[in-house]
C-alpha cells in the first residue's frame, strides 16, 4: 500500500512541476446561504511552487447559518478531486495525491475548519478551485 501511495504522490509532483509557478486566486459567490439573501463568497488561492501546491481558502465567507458549510473533509475531497482530474493518468485513488498539497481552510465557530460549499443550491461547475487554474476552468459539469 505504501508503494501505491508513493507512486501517486510522485505522479502528483510530476503534474505540479508542469504547472507554472505562481499564485492564482479566484473568488466566486453562492447566491445566498439558504436563509438570508446575501451572497456567500468562496475564495481559493492556489500557489504552485515547484512540485508542491498550497490551496488557501482564506478570504472565504465565515461559517454560515444556512446549509452551505463544508466541513474540512469535504474541502479536502474537493481539492483532491481537482488535482486528481488534472493528473489525467490512470493512477490509484489514494492519499498519495495530497502529499505534495497543503490545504488552508478557515476555522468555524465551533473550532472545526470549514469552507462554504459551492454545491446544493447552485451547481455551476466552475467554482474557485477549478477557475483559479486556467481561464474556463475544467469545463462544464465538473464541480
Amino acid at each position: 500500500m505504501e508503494a501505491l501511495m508513493a507512486y501517486t504522490a510522485t505522479m502528483t509532483r510530476q503534474l505540479l512541476r508542469t504547472l507554472p509557478d505562481g499564485t492564482y486566486t479566484f473568488t466566486d459567490v453562492l447566491d445566498d446561504n439558504g436563509i438570508g439573501q446575501e451572497p456567500v463568497p468562496i475564495t481559493a488561492t492556489v500557489t504552485i511552487a515547484g512540485e508542491t501546491a498550497t490551496v488557501d481558502f482564506t478570504g472565504s465567507a465565515p461559517q454560515q447559518r444556512g446549509n452551505v458549510n463544508a466541513v474540512y473533509a469535504i474541502t479536502l475531497s474537493a481539492v483532491y478531486y481537482v488535482f486528481r482530474c488534472l493528473i489525467g493518468l490512470d493512477v490509484p485513488n489514494n492519499a498519495g495525491c495530497l502529499k505534495p498539497i497543503h490545504i488552508i481552510a478557515p476555522e468555524g465557530e465551533r473550532g472545526e475548519r470549514h469552507t462554504a460549499r459551492g454545491r446544493g443550491r447552485r451547481q455551476r461547475g466552475d467554482g474557485p478551485a477549478h477557475r483559479g487554474r486556467a481561464p474556463g476552468g475544467l469545463g462544464p459539469g465538473l464541480s
